[in-house]
Formats: structure tokens, sequence, C-alpha cells
């Protein structure tokens, strides 16, 4: 049965809506896996380096396949992960691992001079 006080009300409304709230974000963790939201850490330091086209692509299929097993991961996560991929290699693994790799000329795209 509802109160006929307004302020009886407003304050079971705003009980109810925070119950909500809570469920919501527990739903939101769990599909998540518990995974926090992304923070702006003070100390990230912004890097700016080259792919070549087709490695570039495999950050584009590794993402779509974390997307078939259920998680999200970002271009820099993916790097993030292979760099400590490599940093727990053996020296010998690290070398072959690296050896695989075509050499790519770094540096920024030249743009041409617009047309006269």
């Amino acid at each position: 049965m509802t109160s006929k006080d307004p302020v009886d009300n407003l304050g079971r409304t705003l009980t109810d809506a925070a119950a909500a709230a809570e469920r919501r974000f527990d739903d939101a963790d769990r599909i998540m896996g518990g995974r926090s939201p992304a923070r702006r850490d003070a100390n990230a330091v912004r890097a700016t380096f080259s792919f070549p086209p087709s490695d570039h692509a495999l950050l584009g299929d590794l993402q779509a396949r974390c997307l078939a097993a259920s998680f999200q991961a970002s271009k820099s996560e993916l790097v993030r992960a292979g760099l400590h991929a490599l940093a727990a290699l053996p020296p010998d693994a690290l070398r072959e691992a690296i050896g695989t790799l075509n050499k790519y000329q770094p540096g920024r795209a030249r743009w041409a001079a617009p047309a006269p």
C-alpha cells in the first residue's frame, strides 16, 4: 500500500533507484569479469611508432579473436601484452622471435606537397 506522504514516497523512490543502480553495476562487473574501468595513469607515456600494414591488420585480427572469446582488448592492451610475453622469454627464444620479423623502416608518413 502506497503512503500518501510525498516525503515518504520520495524516500522510497530514491532507495529503490539506488538498489536498481547497484544491481546494474553488479551486472556490469559480472559481464566484464571483474575488470575495472580504464583509468588514466598519470605516469603513462604516449609513444608514436610505425607498423607495417600487415602487423596493424594483426591487431585487428587479435581484437576480433578477443571479442569472439567474450572479452574486449584495445590495441594498446594487445601491444602491452605482447611486450610482457616477450619479456618473459629466455634470450634465445627472444632472439628467434625478433629474428622472424621483417625489418621495417620507421618514421612518419611523408606528405606530398599540394599541387600548384
